[in-house]
């Protein structure tokens, strides 16, 4: 005897003519029962009765079981159509009260719009990022030339010393040490800027974690930043002597020199106008087996409904012309990648930026 709270799946059929939505039943087996003519019409098929749902579709993707689809339940799942340039989205549930087994029924919607949509605001996405990049380069290249002149005018200044003690005879041992000990120090400064340049600049579409020294990584993205900020009497400081800057950290290591590059640019920016002006690097090691790097810079803070919405794309605090909005949503974005996170100090007297990294083992 038939329970009485059971229906029949003929009935259930007829009333899905009337749902204003493709919809279809699918069975233990995940093939389709039943559809409405509207889901026929979406998947271009006169009959579907019998037919699986996997063979109308090309995606790999669907290999899930009924249980698997049942616990992903009221989850949007995308497929593209066979034999049509289209792609529909399907959300199921179980069909409960029904005679004779399980099933799961399925609205299905055409998503192509969606998807055009969601490929355009991924292209201006990648052109947004990429413009910015291109104005941090040029800047970048600003300060390398700033980084640059102030070592080569130190070894114009010792080239003439020793033409002129040459003339004058007076060339001793002494003053060649002296001058070779400063030419030596000079040419390692430009080195480091060099290096620091090529690493920055270098194209990370693809994060590759490996262990870094805190040191190591600040000493080159200083090296690029150090005479800028001096150029305009801004303070940078960073004791890279300090034991937690022995600690070691996993990332990428051009894709994080690019985050601190900015990040320091940002406070560069934010202070320059200040009667104190000072930007500190400080490393500290966290509770959690995470190494915490702090951009502090001089700054009296940011106000809370403006740090809310400081990593929102396009959203800047600077005046019009000066920034893109983009800096801070790229590099929270690379910092996730890299296993990590960002934020604003709230509670720090000054303005500070607290960037959580994974600790690697020395």
């Amino acid at each position: 005897m038939k329970n009485s709270t059971q229906i029949d799946l003929s009935v259930v059929g007829e009333a899905l003519e009337h749902l204003p939505s493709a919809h279809l039943i699918l069975d233990h087996s995940l093939s389709i029962v039943t559809a409405n003519s509207k889901a026929q019409a979406l998947l271009g098929k006169h009959s579907l009765a019998g037919q699986s749902f996997s063979s109308l579709v090309i995606d790999s993707d669907f290999n899930l079981t009924y249980d698997q689809l049942l616990a992903a339940q009221a989850q949007p799942l995308r497929y593209k159509l066979k034999d049509q340039d289209s792609s529909v989205e399907m959300i199921l549930a179980p069909l409960s009260g029904v005679e004779n087994g399980q099933f799961l029924i399925g609205e299905i919607k055409n998503i192509d719009s969606i998807i055009a949509l969601e490929t355009s605001l991924e292209r201006q996405r990648l052109a947004a990022a990429a413009s910015a990049k291109l104005a941090a380069l040029g800047e970048m290249a600003g300060s390398v030339a700033h980084e640059i002149n102030n070592p080569l005018a130190i070894l114009m200044a010792a080239s003439r010393v020793l033409s002129r003690s040459v003339e004058k005879g007076k060339l001793t041992e002494e003053l060649v040490l002296k001058l070779v000990g400063d030419i030596d120090s000079t040419l390692e400064r430009i080195s480091k800027i060099v290096t620091g340049l090529r690493t920055t600049t270098r194209e990370s579409d693809n994060v590759v974690l490996v262990k870094i020294q805190l040191r190591e990584l600040f000493d080159e993205v200083i090296s690029l930043c150090r005479e800028k900020f001096k150029t305009r009497g801004i303070e940078l400081r960073a004791d890279l002597s300090n034991e937690n800057f022995d600690q070691f950290i996993l990332g990428d290591r051009v894709q994080l020199s690019q985050v601190f590059i900015n990040l320091l640019g940002n406070a560069f920016d934010a202070v320059e106008s200040l009667d104190q002006r000072w930007v500190e690097v400080l490393a500290i090691k966290a509770q959690d087996g995470n190494i915490e790097v702090r951009l502090i810079d001089s700054g009296s803070g940011i106000e809370r409904s403006v740090s809310e919405k400081m990593f929102t794309p396009f959203f800047t605090s600077k005046p019009v012309g000066k920034g893109t909005g983009l800096g801070l949503s790229i590099s929270q974005n690379i910092i996730h990648k890299n296993g990590g996170q960002i934020w604003i100090d709230n509670d720090h007297p000054n303005t500070c930026f607290v960037i959580a990294l994974k600790q690697a083992a020395a």
